[in-house]
C-alpha cells in the first residue's frame, strides 16, 4: 500500500505566507504613504516571520495577530479608519481582520508541531 505524503508542515507554511502578506502590504503601504504605524506593523511581522520560521515559535504570530487584532479594532471603533479613503481603507479593514486568521493558523501549526512531538 502506498503512503501519502505527510502535510505536517503545511499550517506553518500558510503561517509564514500570511506573515509574508502581511509584512509586506504593511511596509508598501507605509513606505508609499508615508505612514508610520504600518511600517512599525511590517516590521513586527517580518520578526514573527523569522520566529515561525527559523525557530518554530508559533506563540509568535498568536501574540502579533491578537495584537494587531486588538489595535485595529480599537481604531475601527473610534472611528479612525473614517478619514481614509480608497485603497487606505481597504489596507486598513484587511489589517484589521488578517490577524485574526494569525490567531487561528498559530494555534492549528502550535498542535501540528507538538502532535507529531508526541508521535515520535
Amino acid at each position: 500500500m502506498e503512503q501519502v505524503p505527510s502535510r505536517g508542515n503545511a499550517p506553518r507554511a500558510v503561517l509564514v505566507a500570511l506573515l509574508v502578506v502581511l509584512a509586506a502590504g504593511d511596509l508598501a503601504w507605509g513606505i508609499a504613504r508615508g505612514y508610520t504605524g504600518p511600517i512599525i506593523g511590517g516590521a513586527g511581522y517580518s520578526v514573527a516571520i523569522f520566529l515561525v520560521w527559523r525557530r518554530r515559535e508559533h506563540g509568535a504570530a498568536v501574540t502579533f495577530g491578537v495584537f494587531g487584532l486588538v489595535f485595529h479594532l480599537a481604531g475601527l471603533l473610534r472611528g479612525r479608519f473614517g478619514a481614509l479613503g480608497g485603497l487606505d481603507y481597504s489596507l486598513a479593514l484587511a489589517n484589521t481582520f488578517l490577524p485574526a486568521a494569525l490567531v487561528v493558523l498559530g494555534l492549528l501549526a502550535r498542535r501540528t508541531e507538538m502532535t507529531k512531538l508526541r508521535d515520535r
